[in-house]
């Protein structure tokens, strides 16, 4: 009886280190996903250069002229956000692999589509386009045009003819025009760049 009782102590206590393990793991995950979240945001912002970030012990302020987005932190799975005119319930939500916004009824991962709707909805900034194009990259690039090769000197070798020697020219007449090549032009997609460019 006492060997059937030891068995399945073995057991629990293999499972409660396991879980233990899990529990560690998943806190260092979040732990991870909230810094990488503020650093997120705060880069997005510099490439921007228009929003301004502000972080508190327990705020993060994006600000675009007199609009805000707030992001109330905190160390849990759940972050509470506002702005103007949103929707009740707004917050965003660490599944244990992203972050996803819930805005309203719906839900979106937060990188890039639930952002996207945050700068948007929540600052006023101009919806990007599906294709952006880098305005400094948009123009053709063409390779120079290698020039002609030039004839071939002329063969004056000498041809007997009824015994008498005269000249023998022979030009080259398989000239054939030089192709250029041109470069493709190179299609950048950046959502970054193309609400700098529309801003």
């Amino acid at each position: 009886m006492a060997k059937k009782v030891s068995r399945l102590a073995s057991r629990f206590k293999a499972a409660l280190e396991s879980a233990e393990e899990d529990a560690l793991r998943a806190a260092e995950a979040l732990k991870q996903a909230h810094e990488d979240l503020i650093d997120e945001l705060k880069a997005l912002a510099a490439e921007l250069e228009i929003i301004t970030v502000k972080k508190t012990k327990k705020r993060l302020t994006l600000t675009l002229g007199e609009r805000s987005v707030v992001l109330a932190l905190s160390d849990g799975e759940r972050i509470d956000l506002s702005f103007q005119d949103s929707p009740p319930d707004t917050h965003l939500h660490f599944s244990g692999r992203e972050w996803v916004l819930h805005l309203g009824e719906g839900q979106h991962p937060l990188f890039d589509e639930g952002l996207e709707e945050l700068l948007v909805l929540g600052l006023g900034l101009p919806r990007p386009t599906d294709e952006e194009v880098d305005d400094e990259e948009e123009l053709e690039e063409e390779e120079p045009v290698a020039a002609d090769a030039p004839d071939e000197a002329p063969d004056d070798t000498p041809v007997k003819v009824d015994g008498t020697s005269r000249p023998h020219r022979v030009e080259n007449k398989d000239r054939t025009a030089p192709t250029s090549s041109r470069k493709a032009k190179p299609q950048i997609g950046s959502t970054v760049k193309e609400l700098k460019r529309l801003w």
